[in-house]
């Protein structure tokens, strides 16, 4: 609910010479909460316990309630009086549970056939939306405007490869190189400190020039960091990772941003909830894949074995590959965010009764 309101509103709110600019200082926001969690956090737990971190957590969540009850005063639905799609909901839920819980078991038959059935559901979705009269997704924002097909496209790419970048540094630091994991997470907290650092900038870069040349850009450097980590073994200085996670953090800061205001450019004002709702959708989606294709490259190398010194070099095969196959998607990410005609030329292609 979050992900598919509040930037909708925001972009409502203000023009589109500054839209760029509002999607990168809440960047800033939320990069700064990624980064100062694991460090705030280890301090919690030392002094306090762990069960203080959700303690800190509710007083958080009502500090922001307080703040949207007293400061959000304005209405931004823009589709009042259509009917809610319940139909297309149920089939959308059912469906992507099923991808989600396929990709969770992918080494099962049971987990096959979960695939199988949720790929039928996309399928039959595409079917009602194309007739319902208030469709919960609006096929007209994939048949008839490439940009935004495109950006959200690159969303989930990246998105996709950042989780799993994280995900298998987090492992080899602790495995291979035989840091703490404590430490391990200073490490990895390079990227989201830089992303903060550098997504106002991005975003209002992206209000000067075309969002697709920026987030091509800092797709370019995600696709340069993972190419290096594709030679990672037990001998890899931390100084080279170091630049790795500073070249994805980056990277991140320069495609998020101008993405989100690709794609919200390119969508009338009434569409703005169900744009970003599927930008978040593919966020979740592309992690999942991503997540789902370096569980099939541990099967692969090790088995249903411990990551112990006997299988290590299996593992660092089973990492390599998976940065290989990040990598190529990555360029192919590039293409996707540049793919777009202009956001000037977008509009045209939506029919004037979306519009």
């Amino acid at each position: 609910m979050i992900a598919s309101t509040g930037t909708a509103m925001l972009s409502s709110v203000y023009p589109a010479g500054e839209r760029g600019k509002a999607l990168g200082m809440v960047g800033l926001a939320s990069y700064a909460g990624m980064s100062a969690g694991p460090s705030l956090g280890g301090i919690l737990i030392q002094y306090f316990g762990w069960r203080s971190l959700f303690g800190v957590c509710v007083l958080l969540g009502i500090t922001s309630i307080v703040i949207v009850l007293k400061y959000l005063k304005t209405e931004w639905a823009e589709a009042q009086g259509e009917r809610f799609d319940i139909t297309g909901t149920l089939i959308y839920c059912v469906s992507l549970a099923a991808l989600m819980c396929g990709f969770t078991f992918l080494n099962t038959s049971k987990g096959m056939l979960l695939l199988v059935a949720g790929a039928g559901g996309i399928m039959g979705l595409g079917l009602w939306v194309a007739k319902a009269p208030c469709p919960i997704v609006n096929i007209f924002l994939f048949k008839a405007n490439p940009v935004f097909v495109f950006s959200i496209l690159a969303a989930l790419v990246n998105y996709g490869i950042t989780i799993v970048i994280t995900y298998l540094l987090s492992l080899y630091l602790q495995y291979i190189l035989g840091l703490s994991p404590q430490y391990a997470g200073f490490v990895l907290i390079t990227q989201p400190v830089l992303q903060a650092l550098f997504s106002p900038l991005a975003g209002g870069l992206s209000d000067r020039m075309e969002p697709g040349l920026v987030s091509s850009l800092g797709m370019t450097l995600n696709g340069i960091g993972l190419f290096l980590l594709i030679f990672l073994n037990e001998h890899t200085p931390l100084a080279l990772i170091i630049l790795c996670l500073l070249l994805q953090g980056l990277g991140c800061a320069f495609f998020i941003s101008p993405n989100q205001n690709a794609v919200l450019g390119s969508v009338e004002k009434s569409l703005y909830g169900v744009a970003y709702g599927l930008l978040a959708t593919m966020r979740f989606i592309g992690q999942m894949v991503t997540m789902g294709i370096a569980t099939l490259s541990f099967i692969y190398y090790i088995g249903n074995a411990q990551i112990t010194p006997q299988v290590y070099p299996l593992f660092l095969k089973s990492i390599q590959t998976t940065f290989i196959i990040m990598t190529v998607l990555c360029f192919l990410g590039v293409y996707a965010a540049r793919a777009g005609k202009s956001l000037k030329e977008s509009l045209r292609y939506i029919p004037a009764s979306v519009k």
